[in-house]
């Protein structure tokens, strides 16, 4: 990743990783006919428990990963940052389109919202450590 990096190009990057990953494991199961470990959310095959390593384990289905990956992926659209820098008292601020008034009250982008998000893939390479809320 470049200095010039944002924090939506990253997340949007690692969100598409994390699909890629339950496409190729939704392809799979299709091919070999069958789910491996026991459904514990009923008949949508979201959720799998079973022992790893002599111990119990919880693995997340491909299809819960997709729902995932849609899901932040339209968080970080909702927060992308506003056209137009804000002129406030202060200074000038690039504001998140989403969060709080952008005339009135604007909020510094990236957001709370984004910072948060970020953190579950904070383990990957090209986090950063000013993007932490």
């Amino acid at each position: 990743m470049t200095t010039t990096t944002t924090l939506s190009s990253w997340l949007l990057d690692q969100i598409a990783a994390d699909e890629e990953v339950a496409l190729e494991v939704a392809a799979w199961r299709v091919r070999i006919g069958e789910d491996v470990g026991q459904p514990v959310e009923g008949e949508d095959r979201r959720f799998f428990a079973g022992y790893d390593s002599g111990g119990p384990s919880v693995s997340v289905g491909a299809e819960r990963v997709l729902d995932l990956c849609a899901a932040h992926r339209q968080i970080v659209e909702l927060h992308d940052a506003y056209d137009t820098p804000q002129q406030m008292t202060y200074g000038t601020i690039v504001a998140c389109a989403e969060c709080g008034s952008v005339d009135d009250s604007p909020v510094a982008w990236p957001c709370p919202t984004l910072r948060a998000l970020a953190t579950a893939y904070a383990d990957r390479p090209g986090y950063r450590e000013e993007w932490r809320p």
